[in-house]
């Protein structure tokens, strides 16, 4: 079994707050789990604004989302640790989108919400992401 720790801002604020609030949750969540027990995480970033909106993230600011969290496992756990723990992309991902965020921003899979639950766009979005 694997856990899936979900992090992301509710609004995207003009002052680029959402970074720290990102970084908090990050830290607040993992700060009580054994060493041991991270072989079994996954990170996703899910903006909260874009769950279920049809208004995804744009590849950018996901790259540097991405690699923000990326940073902050590597200082809280080592290199070693936070090199193999994934860190996924979810908030309205579709067939459309999909590539584009495991291509450009940086994401080493998705978090599929309501595309998944029809088997036609689902594939899609399976067979969008392998040709990358």
């Amino acid at each position: 079994m694997r856990a899936v720790l979900c992090v992301g801002e509710k609004e995207k604020t003009k002052e680029e707050a959402f970074p720290q609030i990102v970084r908090d949750e990050l830290h607040s969540g993992l700060k009580k789990i054994r060493k041991s027990l991270f072989k079994n995480l996954i990170i996703a970033y899910e903006p909260i604004w874009a769950i279920g909106t049809g208004k995804a993230d744009n590849p950018k600011d996901v790259y540097e989302m991405v690699l923000m969290i990326r940073r902050e496992l590597y200082r809280m756990l080592g290199k070693k640790i936070a090199s193999k723990i994934p860190i996924l992309y979810g908030g309205s991902v579709d067939e459309k989108n999909a590539a584009v965020f495991v291509k450009e921003g940086a994401a080493d899979g998705l978090l599929v919400g309501g595309a998944s639950l029809n088997a036609k766009k689902f594939v899609r979005i399976v067979r969008e992401v392998a040709k990358i």
